[in-house]
């Protein structure tokens, strides 16, 4: 990291002693000053687990923090926006909305039919990018969606079937579902 990026933002936040969150809180600070973090995906870091702290209250570190990030920059969403039809104006102007998206921290996942060939996948760490087989797209976009651990909050379909089954089964996945016209 270059050293003007210490002078303009400061040092590493303290509040998020002793761990957990400080690493993304500074990240997101120097993105808004107009930096970029970037991932090197050949790189490979060694993490021994629980090795970074010593006290038993790992749990409670962790909550505090994540707690003290969302105030400070808001809670991230989880959104998936599920493509069916060839639509390549479409598709430019949803590029720009996910990097819009995954610059406020939010998690965006795209399920595109393998058939769609002129949607080129996104690349960015907090977008995850499933080409699906054409055979049973609903019902595998379906059961992707309700086994999910961490759930999204908002889910875009171009398709007005699955827009209708989704909508039928908000219940069980709880995310706000929209159409995409």
């Amino acid at each position: 990291m270059k050293r003007e990026v210490i002078d303009k933002i400061g040092g590493w936040d303290e509040a998020f002693s002793p761990g957990y969150f400080d690493d993304t809180e500074y990240s997101y600070r120097a993105m808004k000053a107009g930096y970029k973090s970037v991932c090197a995906k050949g790189a490979y870091v060694y993490h021994s687990e629980h090795a970074s702290f010593k006290d038993k209250n790992l749990e409670k570190f962790f909550k505090k923090n994540e707690e003290l990030f969302y105030q400070k920059v808001g809670r991230p969403k989880r959104i998936l926006y599920i493509l069916t039809k060839d639509n390549r104006d479409y598709f430019e102007k949803l590029k720009k909305e996910v990097y819009d998206l995954v610059n406020h921290l939010n998690w965006v996942a795209i399920f595109r039919k393998h058939s769609l060939r002129s949607l080129e996948r996104i690349k960015h760490m907090r977008i995850k990018f499933a080409i699906i087989s054409d055979n049973f797209f609903r019902v595998r976009c379906l059961f992707k969606v309700l086994v999910k651990k961490k759930r999204f909050t908002h889910i875009f379909v171009d398709d007005r079937a699955l827009f209708n089954t989704l909508r039928g089964l908000k219940r069980l996945h709880k995310a706000e579902v929209n159409i995409l016209t």
